[in-house]
């Protein structure tokens, strides 16, 4: 499989002449956010101005913010978008749900216009080469209106990873046009002040870096909680950067000294592993594209970087960062993300931009905040920041349920169903059901809670069985007391299938017990669970112990 193409472009200048609707990133500067969005002008600043100082970047190219208008028009959505969202109140949800659903169908539903597609087929298949197989490539977003001190669109709009092939990036440019219209970013824009029509998309298009087969993470060249602006910050976690980025795994962490790693010396001041549970890697078959799988115990327990990557980061942070300092004229800290290439052992910046919270604040101003009093923790995790807030806690179990919070409570929101919401999957709509796993006991005593937001559950026998005896099973000391026939364990699952049966929702099991106990697949069947899943090697012996329990009881499985 062919690298990712370091930051010195090999395409033409003259292309995008030939393409107005294309910009190689080689032919773009910091200038260029009207034309292609602050995430690709950046991308673009790097690629011309620091190849020289070392600093990758894999190659692409921008589909310019005219090409989005261009769709916009040709498809005559402009006025059904103005008319759908005018006069909106976005503290409406329900109404917020139901116009930013219509207007992202509208234009995922639409055709690009033949002259745009064309362009962008002929920059993918430039961008490819003389590869036969379709090139991977991640699409991200890009939107046009700039971070202010009051305003920052970063985060608002979609990213795509492992795209291969040009009908799949046509449809997935749509997506990415579709996500400047999610109900998080209507609503922010209506809120601040803004018009619609005044923030365009840009879309990125660039090489993969097959991080998946490695790791990846964001750096920030300043202490985002405290503003030390002589320390760099790295994150890294196994597999492609969005877990990082959205904070769904606690990534490794590294801190690093700017002012003597500038003279050659190797300051990693503190190393602290994370947990990284699993990792987010490329999906192979069926309409997805990246999938997230476990992490083994033993890669777990291993940093994800080796010093000399910690170091040559930290290195390109500052070199980023001088750069858009003297710039600007000023300081300016800056938020990148990383990926390194399992294929070729490099490492790549993937995206910079500036840092928006701690650079803002004024350094001679030190607040801090305290508890006034104590009371029983509920639940608990990493903090960002130093903050308080009070109000009562509720859980937001998905999008359409967003207007049961009230103004001053607490929001914990679980993101499943509205992220795929996002992506025009709901819940009862052609059929859809939504499971939820069953592998830890907060599942089991909110069995009814959960009944209300999904339509069944599958029991992960394992790790329930690990949570509720507090052992591991692959630890050579407590292995042998792991045994989900456990009394204490069968009341747990028994419990649940019970609740389940009284709430109509449909239940079954995916661990190995079944398999390896028959008396334990019978108990199953006593209890009522709706399905089993069994090792090949067992399913005629196991089938034939549940089809004798269920003649015993003459009440089959459903």
């Amino acid at each position: 499989m062919k690298p990712p193409a370091t930051i010195t472009s090999t395409q033409p200048a003259s292309s995008s002449d030939a393409r107005p609707y294309i910009k190689w990133f080689a032919d773009i500067t910091i200038a260029d956010i009207p034309l292609v969005g602050g995430k690709n002008a950046s991308l673009g600043e790097m690629v011309r101005e620091l190849a020289g100082k070392g600093v990758k970047v894999p190659d692409g190219f921008a589909i310019t913010a005219a090409g989005f208008r261009h769709f916009i028009r040709e498809a005559n959505l402009d006025e059904f978008i103005r008319t759908t969202l005018a006069d909106l109140n976005t503290h409406d949800m329900a109404n917020l749900s139901e116009r930013g659903h219509a207007v992202r169908q509208a234009i995922r539903s639409a055709s690009l216009p033949t002259g745009l597609q064309e362009q962008i087929a002929g920059a993918y298949r430039q961008l490819q080469g003389d590869s036969v197989q379709p090139l991977d490539v991640a699409v991200r977003s890009s939107a046009t209106a700039e971070d202010l001190p009051d305003a920052s669109f970063a985060g608002q709009q979609e990213t795509y990873l492992n795209v291969q092939g040009v009908a799949a990036l046509l449809e997935t440019c749509k997506r990415c046009f579709a996500s400047l219209f999610t109900d998080r970013a209507i609503s922010y824009r209506v809120d601040k002040g803004f018009e619609h029509f005044k923030v365009d998309l840009s879309i990125g298009v660039q090489r993969m870096v097959r991080s998946d087969l490695a790791c990846a993470g964001v750096m920030f060249t300043i202490d985002t909680e405290s503003g030390f602006r002589d320390a760099v910050l790295i994150s890294a976690a196994y597999g492609l950067g969005e877990n990082v980025v959205q904070g769904s795994v606690t990534p490794d962490e590294y801190t690093v000294f700017k002012t003597t790693l500038k003279t050659g010396h190797r300051p990693i001041l503190q190393k602290t592993i994370g947990s990284k549970e699993f990792k987010l890697i490329y999906d192979t078959g069926g309409g997805k594209m990246v999938k997230n799988v476990p992490v083994a115990p033993a890669d777990r327990a291993k940093y994800a970087l080796g010093d000399d990557e910690v170091l040559e980061l930290a290195r390109w942070g500052c070199i980023v960062e001088d750069h858009y300092s003297a710039k600007r004229g000023a300081p300016a800290p800056m938020d990148l993300e990383w990926a390194k290439d399992g294929n070729t052992g490099e490492l790549f910046i993937v995206q910079a931009r500036p840092e928006t919270v701690q650079s803002r604040k004024n350094p001679d101003v030190l607040e801090t905040y305290r508890l006034e009093r104590r009371s029983a923790v509920l639940a608990s995790g990493r903090s960002v920041g130093e903050k308080i807030a009070t109000g009562r806690v509720r859980v937001i179990n998905s999008a359409q349920f967003i207007g049961q919070f009230q103004e001053g409570e607490v929001d914990e929101g679980r993101r499943v169903q509205a992220e795929m919401e996002m992506h025009g999957l709901r819940r009862g709509e052609n059929g859809l059901e939504v499971y939820v796993m069953c592998e830890i006991p907060s599942n089991v005593i909110l069995a009814e809670e959960f009944s209300e937001i999904f339509d069944g559950f599958s029991i992960g026998s394992n790790d329930l069985t690990q949570l509720i005896l507090g052992v591991d099973r692959d630890s050579e000391i407590v292995a042998p007391i792991f045994d989900e026939r456990n009394p204490a364990v069968k009341k747990m699952i028994a419990q649940v299938i019970a609740t389940c049966r009284a709430k109509g929702r449909k239940i079954g099991i995916c661990g190995q017990a079944p398999s390896d106990y028959p008396e334990f697949a019978k108990f199953l069947v006593e209890q009522g669970i709706d399905s089993i899943s069994l090792n090949a090697d067992t399913v005629l012996k196991t089938t034939l112990a549940i089809l004798e329990t269920e003649a015993a009881l003459r009440t089959p499985v459903r």
